[in-house]
């Protein structure tokens, strides 16, 4: 079933359509349910899967408690790990320790906002204040990757609801 809502941010002000979500686990613990809209009706499977249209993530923390520490050290690793260059990772670093800068801890429910522009950036709104912007090709592109490409968000059952919502 396709969820629709509108989500009034600084930036834009979409009609969302809900198309999948996931439960992201590290190690044995279920951090956080991971949900993913596109604005109605401006969306094509291979803009999404090459993070070429505005997209946005919707987070809900699930542990009682989750630790600032925990929280930026998720981060670190989930943007770390999709780059392939040693030397990208080091030049978009300060991108990512300017995010990590402005994580905090998250409690049970607390919902995170992730608005991803692939021209202008990620816009992270943290219990519905704009937290931060992340600006830069590569970080940008990198939680992007992160979320869509490695997660079971993109199945095949994703796409034929895509298809169906166009």
């Amino acid at each position: 079933m396709l969820l629709s809502f509108s989500l009034c941010s600084a930036k834009s002000h979409h009609q969302w359509v809900k198309l999948g979500e996931h439960n992201v686990k590290e190690d044995y613990k279920t951090l956080y349910l991971l949900e993913l809209f596109v604005p109605q009706n401006i969306h094509t499977i291979n803009d999404i899967k090459k993070g070429n249209q505005d997209m946005l993530f919707k987070i809900t923390w699930l542990p009682p408690s989750t630790t600032e520490e925990e929280v930026k050290t998720h981060f670190q690793n989930l943007i770390a790990t999709q780059f392939t260059d040693p030397e990208d990772l080091k030049f978009n670093q300060i991108i990512i320790d300017r995010l990590l800068a402005k994580l905090s801890e998250a409690k049970r429910h607390d919902v995170w906002i992730f608005e991803y522009s692939p021209d202008a950036g990620t816009t992270v709104f943290i219990k519905d204040k704009q937290s931060h912007k992340i600006i830069g090709s590569k970080a940008n592109g990198a939680l992007h990757k992160a979320w869509l490409l490695s997660s079971p968000l993109v199945t095949a059952k994703l796409l034929n609801r895509l298809l169906k919502a166009n």
